[in-house]
């Protein structure tokens, strides 16, 4: 019966030595809040020196300037005469190529054949290959100027 009492006690009491003392419940002391809380203070692994943020602030300058290098129309521009630069070359290496080839076919025929319509036709051939060539490179062109 006593023990039921204790269990209903709000405090429990202990007896040592004939003498009875009263156990304070332990419970956490509360805190009034602060009107301003304080900020937790941030580890030193995560605080970054100046020159790391400096350098990533210049990465990312750069990669933004770089990207917008590449859309801008300056950039569409010098495409098209690197474009340009590389038909060039081409249309440069393949007349030389004919030029052999028509040397060659002329110093054929002339030792050869040793007639003279079939220099005519060579030579037209040549100038009509030559005419399509830059009709296609000026179509190039213009496709790529419009785009």
């Amino acid at each position: 019966m006593l023990a039921s009492l204790y269990a209903i006690s709000p405090t429990t009491i202990t007896s040592i030595i004939g003498k009875t003392y009263p156990i304070e419940p332990k419970t956490p002391s509360i805190t009034p809040l602060r009107v301003f809380p304080t900020i937790p203070q941030i580890p030193k692994l995560l605080k970054k020196s100046k020159s790391e943020t400096a350098t990533k602030i210049q990465r990312y300058t750069s990669l933004t300037i770089f990207s917008f290098f590449f859309a801008s129309s300056a950039f569409l521009f010098l495409s098209a005469a690197f474009c340009l630069l590389v038909s060039a070359a081409f249309l440069a290496l393949v007349e030389l190529l004919l030029l052999v080839f028509v040397v060659f076919f002329l110093a054929v025929a002339f030792l050869v054949f040793d007639f003279l319509p079939l220099l005519f036709d060579v030579v037209l051939a040549t100038f009509h290959t030559s005419f399509l060539i830059y009709t296609y490179s000026s179509y190039s062109l213009l496709i790529v100027i419009l785009l």
